[in-house]
């Protein structure tokens, strides 16, 4: 949960130096951030990227420690929800976060 708070807290506070940048709520008026402010663009980046959970990143240890768990008291639960979980849970978090990083 100190992973998700840290990643969640840098999310909220890096829209919001984008947001006193532009002073505009329409993700289509955020277009040619990384030109102008390339360290912040990176900074989203790599902070996007750990909410979705990639490995090497902080989230992922804890996502990795759940299924672990529960693989360990149900391994048949495991298998069937816990692959089903990635296309239920994190996939439509990874096209939305890179919807907007591609913006």
């Amino acid at each position: 949960m100190l992973n998700h708070g840290v990643t969640t807290g840098a999310l909220f506070l890096l829209v919001g130096m984008l947001y006193e940048r532009r002073h505009s709520l329409e993700i289509e008026d955020y277009g040619g951030v990384a030109t102008v402010a390339p360290a912040l663009a990176t900074m989203f980046m790599i902070t996007s990227l750990a909410s979705m959970g990639l490995p090497m990143l902080n989230n992922f240890v804890g996502e990795y420690l759940v299924l672990q768990g529960t693989a360990q008291v149900n391994f048949r639960w495991t298998a069937f929800r816990g692959g089903g979980r990635y296309p239920l849970g994190v996939l439509p978090a990874v096209a939305v976060s890179a919807g907007v990083l591609r913006r």
